[in-house]
């Protein structure tokens, strides 16, 4: 009978997992562009030279400073549709078309904004290196995302899988970049195929649950409470036995166990 549950069991885990996998299969085929998951791959190859090398950490810079920008304007944002009068809090300033222009009365709001506008500096910096570069601003009063628009220059000849990566990455106002990320345990490059999605793979989530500080004391626990069980349990069956006149050795054996003297060479 068990053996029969537990059949069912890992037919039900099986069934179970596949169904997990055509789920993801089917997400990752409803992903905005299969390019931005081609652009995350190439990451995780390495570069044929150091030149290719800069190009590849330039835009991975870019995901990632464009990524903060979007955390630090949705703090800003949330206190705002938090408070009726928050807007008070706000005075506009004249600067750089790439900077928030707003100052803060709000101490914890004003650091905020000067990391924003020191992250929105560095975009800047990155894509003005392209003939024709998109610029990234921000539009506090209106949205909490970065907004995406185009600045036209002659300045820098760049290579042109480097710019086509970049414009690639802000179609739709860069807001897919969100899912390219890094994986928490092997920190390989990925296109999250959902919103929850923190590794690349099945085997390196497993691997990052069981190495975490919290894993760890639940795992110890329940070791602690198992072996207590454990303890108690043959402590009980000693006893019964005990009263038997019986012992471990001779219940499993069967019969009570006799001692055997040794043969005495003096006598051979």
């Amino acid at each position: 009978m068990r053996l029969l549950r537990g059949i069912k069991t890992n037919k039900r885990k099986a069934l179970q997992k596949k169904i997990r996998e055509d789920l993801a299969a089917k997400l990752k085929g409803f992903a905005p562009d299969q390019n931005l998951a081609n652009i995350v791959e190439n990451f995780n190859i390495p570069a044929d030279d150091e030149a290719e090398d800069k190009r590849w950490r330039r835009v991975q810079r870019f995901i990632e400073l464009f990524q903060e920008a979007t955390k630090l304007s949705e703090q800003i944002r949330q206190y705002f549709e938090n408070h009726d009068k928050g807007w008070t809090a706000a005075q506009y300033l004249s600067g750089p078309e790439y900077a928030t222009n707003l100052t803060f009365s709000v101490d914890w709001l004003e650091a905020l904004n000067g990391r924003l506008n020191e992250v929105y500096g560095e975009l800047y910096k990155i894509t003005s290196r392209y003939p024709s570069h998109p610029i990234v601003h921000p539009a506090l009063l209106v949205v909490a995302s970065p907004v995406v628009g185009e600045h036209w220059i002659t300045k820098h000849d760049n290579d042109r899988m480097e710019h086509a990566m970049i414009a690639q990455l802000l179609k739709n106002d860069g807001r897919w970049i969100y899912r390219c990320r890094r994986c928490l345990h092997c920190n390989r490059w990925f296109f999250a195929s959902t919103e929850q999605q923190k590794h690349c793979e099945e085997k390196c989530r497993k691997a990052h649950h069981a190495s975490s500080e919290e894993f760890k004391i639940k795992r110890a626990n329940y070791m602690r409470k198992r072996r207590k069980i454990e303890k108690d349990r043959e402590k009980e069956e000693d006893e019964k036995l005990k009263k038997l006149g019986m012992s471990r050795f001779s219940r499993r054996s069967g019969q009570k166990r006799r001692h055997i003297p040794k043969p005495n060479r003096a006598n051979n």
